[in-house]
């Protein structure tokens, strides 16, 4: 059905909700009939005019009652073109971290001092952190004459924090000395743990072939895995190599032996 303007009117009101306008036509001694669905305001377009100025397929209708091309908002963008600050505040999630199959953002911290570990989770540091250092000396006269091992009066206790902890040991045993005695006259030297052997220091240290005197420090250090959490007594002993004449360590009374130990964390 054909749409009908109504310009006349001034109101058109539809009584007792009616479906269709019945007007005579005086002039023609006739009457019409108008189905009110149809009717539409002066200044409305038909949909059949709209669509006689539009283009199919491509353009859309306005609210304006206008046709419009869209716009493409399939644009692709350069890396230059924004920067990742320019963008808004991201969700509090997930989706664009980082792992160890794909290239992401970093996750969000965790504001405990922890470190990023290479699979994109956070963890605490572990593993060589110094946990303690005890430091121990002494610059009094130790002498031997024999073969027999005795104890330089260098010695520091030390109790680590775990049984899995290393105790890296750092020493200088001062002033070591061997008399004129004997031309094969020398020191033999050990550092203990507890009552074990756990370094051989030196062996035949201060030998010069002829019989003459000589001193000097001897210093050492040992990387210890003791696997324990007691108290650890560290200390060094001496003798003379094949008991052939004296030796001593702090000969002077004055330079001082140094022991120092460190836990250091699994």
């Amino acid at each position: 059905m054909a749409t009908t303007k109504i310009s006349a009117l001034t109101e058109l009101t539809n009584p007792a909700l009616a479906d269709v306008l019945v007007i005579n036509d005086v002039s023609a001694s006739s009457t019409k009939k108008i189905q009110l669905s149809n009717l539409i305001p002066d200044d409305a377009v038909g949909i059949d005019e709209l669509s006689a100025t539009g283009t199919p397929g491509t353009d859309f209708l306005r609210g304006d009652n206008t046709w419009a091309t869209p716009t493409d908002t399939n644009t692709t963008y350069s890396a230059g073109d924004f920067k990742l600050d320019d963008l808004g505040t991201p969700d509090d999630n997930t989706d664009l971290d980082f792992s160890t199959s794909a290239h992401g953002l970093v996750p969000k911290g965790t504001n405990t001092g922890n470190f990023l570990k290479d699979n994109g989770t956070w963890a605490e540091a572990g593993g060589g952190k110094i946990l303690q250092v005890v430091s121990a000396g002494t610059a009094t006269y130790a002498g031997s004459s024999t073969a027999t091992y005795t104890d330089t009066g260098l010695t520091v206790t030390i109790t680590p924090a775990s049984t899995s902890n290393k105790i890296l040991i750092l020493g200088t045993q001062a002033d070591c000395y061997k008399t004129s005695g004997n031309t094969n006259n020398s020191i033999h030297m050990r550092l203990m743990r507890d009552a074990t052997e756990i370094l051989d220091i030196c062996d035949r240290a201060l030998f010069t072939g002829s019989a003459i005197e000589k001193m000097e420090n001897i210093s050492f250090n040992y990387l210890d895995s003791p696997s324990l959490d007691v108290a650890i007594t560290y200390k060094t002993q001496f003798h003379n190599q094949g008991a052939y004449a004296g030796v001593a360590a702090q000969q002077q009374n004055a330079g001082r032996s140094i022991i120092t130990v460190m836990e250091i964390e699994a």
